[in-house]
């Protein structure tokens, strides 16, 4: 319950999966969450996030 109200209060997207990672910024994974796994975790939401971007593009390009 405390998780999901500062997930709140940080502004934390419910398209999120509930982990301890959700609560960290992106920008803090290479400082002091280094250590914690946070370049891993960096490069996973930036390959996501690329895989994301291409599926738009060809849904873009299979409508026209």
């Amino acid at each position: 319950m405390l998780g999901r109200l500062l997930r709140r209060l940080l502004g934390v997207s419910s398209e999120d999966d509930g982990t301890a990672w959700d609560l960290i910024p992106s920008w803090q994974y290479g400082g002091r969450f280094v250590e914690a796994g946070g370049n891993t975790v960096a490069e996973q939401e930036d390959a996501v996030e690329e895989v994301h971007e291409r599926a738009s593009k060809l849904e873009e390009a299979n409508r026209r």
